[in-house]
């Protein structure tokens, strides 16, 4: 039964997602007392997504270990800078909200996502590692630069912010593997569904929380102009991650799922606590294109395009 549960969250997240935001729409009293746990609930999603990183695996990806560094750094730097550049000219919430997304790349969930469709799970887990360590430091001076002259950007609050939201979920996950490796490993197998569970009540609860702002601003033109943007941002994303010079398919669409899976969750409970409602909105429509794009690029991956798994580059005999 619990089995199935699982498999069914994971299965149909956006399901899952959707109805949560019905109902923080339609009775937010039952979830917005709990806004003051929403960074309690997206620490959990990172605290599992940690447990399924094992350290002993990436022995395998020295021969690449500089593209998926350069790659790495590309993504919090270049490409935040390169959305600016297209986006500059639209009204300051909606650019801001759209360079903020760009500048929080690898989502804790992509290493589970690569694992369940067969793409390089330990090139992904190192990304992910990787852009959450630069994160803290990358995210505030970026902002700063290209909107610091229109926008207070608070730099050492976000800073100190984003490490304790992302660091100590690492120290609690790492602490569990060495006192119980068993007791770790049990979670990690429902590791997706619960973390998954726990990204869509974070959403419902900021929803619930923001509620009449949000319905407010629901029929203006400028909530659907943001919310198309921010549709184009994630197709940039993952095409960016498609185009990005590979060796074979799997690690093509690797980088394609590493580039259009964004660590959005942070950036809405940063937000927040730092930037305008305005901005927030922009932020919140960030999870329609996220919690669609995942199940449509597997729709893409099932029709022809999904790699056997005897291409290569399997758990324990990745030669990458």
């Amino acid at each position: 039964m619990i089995k199935k549960i699982s498999d069914y969250i994971q299965n149909n997240f956006s399901t899952v997602f959707l109805v949560l935001v019905i109902v923080a729409l339609l009775r937010p009293s039952l979830l917005s007392p709990l806004k003051n746990q929403a960074d309690i609930l997206l620490m959990g999603a990172l605290f599992l997504g940690y447990l399924k990183i094992e350290f002993g695996e990436f022995s395998h990806l020295k021969a690449n270990a500089k593209k998926i560094v350069a790659l790495s750094v590309i993504s919090v730097t270049v490409l935040p800078l390169f959305v600016f550049l297209l986006v500059f000219w639209l009204p300051l919430p909606m650019a801001l909200g759209l360079t903020m997304i760009a500048a929080a790349p690898g989502a804790m969930m992509s290493p589970l996502i690569a694992g369940m469709w067969n793409l390089r799970v330990l090139w992904t887990s190192i990304y992910v590692i990787l852009t959450s360590t630069l994160l803290p430091l990358t995210f505030p001076y970026v902002i700063q630069i290209l909107f610091g002259s229109k926008v207070e950007i608070p730099i050492l609050s976000i800073s100190i912010f984003l490490a304790k939201m992302i660091i100590l979920p690492s120290i609690f996950a790492f602490a569990l593997k060495k006192i119980s490796s068993t007791l770790a490993k049990k979670t990690a197998e429902n590791s997706g569904a619960i973390g998954s569970l726990c990204i869509a009540l974070f959403v419902a609860i900021i929803v619930a929380s923001n509620r009449n702002f949000l319905l407010e601003n629901f029929t203006k033109l400028q909530t659907f102009a943001s919310l198309g943007m921010m549709i184009l941002l994630f197709l940039f994303c993952f095409l960016v991650g498609y185009l990005i010079p590979a060796k074979e398919k799997r690690e093509k669409l690797t980088n394609c799922l590493m580039f259009g899976c964004m660590n959005n969750g942070i950036v809405i409970i940063a937000a927040s606590k730092f930037f305008s409602p305005e901005v927030q909105l922009v932020l919140l429509l960030s999870e329609v294109p996220w919690s669609f794009s995942l199940p449509l690029f597997k729709k893409f991956l099932d029709k022809g395009k999904k790699i056997s798994n005897s291409e290569g580059d399997l758990w324990k005999s990745n030669k990458s």
